[in-house]
């Protein structure tokens, strides 16, 4: 987390966030609780380095 929020850690080059990846109206996730739910819309994906962000949100 500390790479995610612009900090410099030692031996991290790069972070990336995101849910697990999963295809709209194919997939279901339990990310929250316990409980499926069918994934409705492409989800945000963020690639982090020292000196970029990437924010991808839809294919």
């Amino acid at each position: 987390m500390p790479l995610a929020r612009g900090a410099d850690v030692p031996g991290a080059d790069v972070v990336l966030t995101s849910l697990p990846l999963a295809t709209p109206g194919v997939d279901r996730l339990a990310v929250v609780d316990d409980v499926y739910r069918d994934i409705e819309e492409w989800q945000p994906i963020t690639v982090r380095t020292s000196e970029w962000t990437m924010l991808f949100a839809a294919w």
